[in-house]
């Protein structure tokens, strides 16, 4: 466990009781950059104690981080937008995609990710530009 995902702990554990709520593990999977389907940690949030001590947020953060979403994994399901592999794909396919497939982002959500990118002139973005945001 890094001093980062203490520090994460920490700063959640408000009443300095070493246990942070369930629902709190949801901003540190965030904090610490772990990419996963916002339903899948729901679920995963659901089946917890209220109340999460810190070797049980040291066990859960761990096994977040083993099935976390990969970057690599992330270029791959954007290449599909990438008809002529050029790193770049059609902003416009591609928030369309985002709000009607698997875990469908809100127009808030698309807003601040696109507050975030630079759209060429031409609607295109780079991906790989987007998946650092995402990831970092």
């Amino acid at each position: 466990m890094s001093i980062d995902e203490i520090q994460v702990f920490r700063f959640l554990d408000k009443n300095n009781t070493n246990k942070i709520n369930k629902e709190d593990l949801l901003l540190a999977i965030r904090y610490l950059g772990i990419v996963k389907p916002r339903n899948e940690i729901n679920y995963m949030i659901q089946k917890l104690p209220d109340k999460i001590s810190l070797n049980e947020y040291k066990k859960i953060i761990e096994e977040q981080k083993k099935t976390a979403l990969k970057k690599e994994d992330l270029i791959n399901a954007f290449e599909i937008f990438d008809e002529k592999k050029t790193g770049k794909c059609s902003s416009k396919e591609l928030f369309h995609a985002l709000t009607v497939i698997g875990e469908k982002l809100t127009e808030n959500d698309i807003e601040n990710i696109k507050s975030k990118i630079k759209i060429e002139k031409n609607g295109l973005i780079n991906y790989k530009e987007l998946i650092n945001i995402f990831l970092n």
